[in-house]
């Protein structure tokens, strides 16, 4: 008996360090990692985004910065939603036994490291922008096309051909 008592105490102890409770809610709990990730990337589309268009939009004659740009460019690529919808679709088809507890621990864990991995890219992409020292810059003008004419004189009457 005694034996088991600290065997358990052990346990115990093991279980209170902060990197293992990390690791076991990855695996007893993926849905909240994945709403996290889900909910931080509508809120960098959201707030950066949709701020820097209407600052772009307010401001005429105004255009973002090629690296703002840039930045815009990687953050409406599809493949951060694509990876949300599959880790969703993965955690949607796990084999459930009780509402949404699965005993499939590795597909939970698989989704909860996918979804860690991606808030980390997702926060990376939030520091990058606020690191930004300009948004906008004032925009080129157009360049116009010269197109040569020549005049010809002909007389005081000018004749149409219809």
């Amino acid at each position: 008996m005694e034996i088991m008592n600290t065997c358990l105490g052990a346990l115990c102890t093991c279980i209170q360090h902060p990197t293992v409770r990390e690791k076991l809610s990855s695996i007893t709990s993926p849905k909240e990692f994945l709403d996290e990730a889900e909910r931080k990337f509508q809120d960098l589309k959201d707030n950066c985004v949709l701020r820097d268009e209407e600052l772009v939009a307010n401001r005429p004659g105004m255009q973002l910065t090629d690296q703002v740009q840039r930045w815009h460019d990687k953050v409406h690529h599809q493949e951060k939603q694509n990876m949300i919808n599959q880790m969703k679709d993965d955690y949607n088809g796990r084999d459930c036994l009780l509402g949404s507890y699965s005993l499939n621990l590795w597909a939970n864990y698989k989704i909860s490291q996918s979804s860690i991995k991606l808030l980390k890219e997702i926060n990376n992409l939030r520091t990058e922008h606020d690191a930004f020292q300009e948004i906008t810059k004032t925009q080129s003008p157009r360049a116009v096309e010269e197109i040569l004419t020549s005049t010809i004189h002909v007389g005081n009457i000018i004749k149409l051909n219809l």
